[in-house]
């Protein structure tokens, strides 16, 4: 038996018009099409569907057993299309987004809250990870896109200039160095500092700082993350140089911050895979993402480079005087 869906459609349009004629209305064709059809039907299951009541088709029993299940799967067919359009619409779908701890309590909540109320039918899935795992993680491709502050980005990956954040020295609002409108390497000598991990981009930057400076820093605390970090501060354990959308958001008195020279940059980039291309909705959420970032208005935050790839000057060089 072969029963092909020009078959199901034509039976379907009969039971529930009643009639070929209404049948071949709804279908856009013509009566002997839809009556041809239907005996193709008839022959190849071997029993009638119908049987003629005067001008309309009666549906026999065995066509009403049929018609049970021929109406599930229609059903499931206008779920599938109306799924279809709600994506077309960006109404369906959940982004899932790894991202470093300070771009996870700064830019990305504004971005997801502007981007659930524009698309509400979207989710965001949003997992805090360092940044060598954010990395990894789009690589086993767990996640749609990740954000991160990373030198080494492999060849299976797409890699985009997100922001440039530049780092600032936060310190409790009564330090003695409070007093300073600038933060210099030299200020910090024989102070206690309080750092992130040493595979972190901003370590790495604030060290080479600390070295062409000729300045050796009192190292007594470490840490994965800037939030942490902070609160390390806020506890007298050292002085710590951050980036600033971290600062901005965690550090409330009683602790405040200080420009820091020569400059250190953070580069965060926007990390996804070559292999699968993003979904509409992540898409979506990308361009909402880049508004945010445009929107803020603050010097430290030096550079909006969203869409550059990351080997650009600015990102090589990465220090500044």
């Amino acid at each position: 038996m072969t029963l092909r869906l020009r078959h199901v459609e034509v039976f379907h349009a009969i039971m529930t018009t009643g009639s070929a004629s209404k049948a071949a209305a709804q279908m856009r064709t013509s009566q002997p099409t839809i009556s041809r059809v239907l005996a193709e039907m008839e022959r190849e299951i071997g029993f009638p569907l119908f049987v003629r009541d005067g001008r309309a088709l009666a549906p026999t029993p065995e066509s009403r057993d049929l018609y049970l299940e021929v109406q599930n799967n229609f059903t499931c067919l206008d779920r599938i299309g109306s799924l279809a359009a709600r994506i077309a619409a960006h109404e369906h779908g959940n982004i899932r987004i790894t991202a470093a701890p300070s771009i996870s309590i700064s830019i990305l909540p504004r971005a997801i809250q502007r981007f659930l109320a524009r698309y509400p039918g979207v989710g965001v899935t949003l997992e805090v990870r360092t940044p060598p795992s954010v990395v990894e993680s789009i690589e086993n491709r767990d996640f749609d896109i990740g954000i991160t502050a990373f030198n080494n980005i492999s060849d299976t990956l797409i890699a985009q200039s997100l922001v440039q954040i530049e780092a600032v020295c936060i310190m409790p609002d009564d330090h003695p160095l409070a007093a300073k409108d600038i933060i210099g390497p030299a200020d910090l000598a024989g102070y206690p500092s309080v750092s992130l991990g040493r595979n972190s981009m901003s370590r790495q930057r604030t060290d080479a700082v600390f070295d062409r400076m000729g300045v050796e820093r009192t190292m007594v605390a470490e840490t994965q993350t800037g939030s942490v970090a902070c609160a390390l501060v806020g506890q007298r354990i050292g002085l710590a140089v951050l980036d600033y959308m971290t600062v901005e958001v965690v550090a409330k008195p009683p602790l405040t911050f200080r420009p820091f020279r020569p400059s250190v940059i953070i580069d965060f980039v926007l990390v996804s895979s070559k292999i699968r291309p993003n979904a509409r909705a992540t898409g979506r959420f990308i361009a909402v993402l880049q508004e945010v970032i445009a929107e803020i208005d603050s010097p430290y935050v030096v550079s909006r480079g969203a869409g550059r790839g990351i080997d650009s000057p600015s990102r090589a060089q990465g220090l500044s005087d």
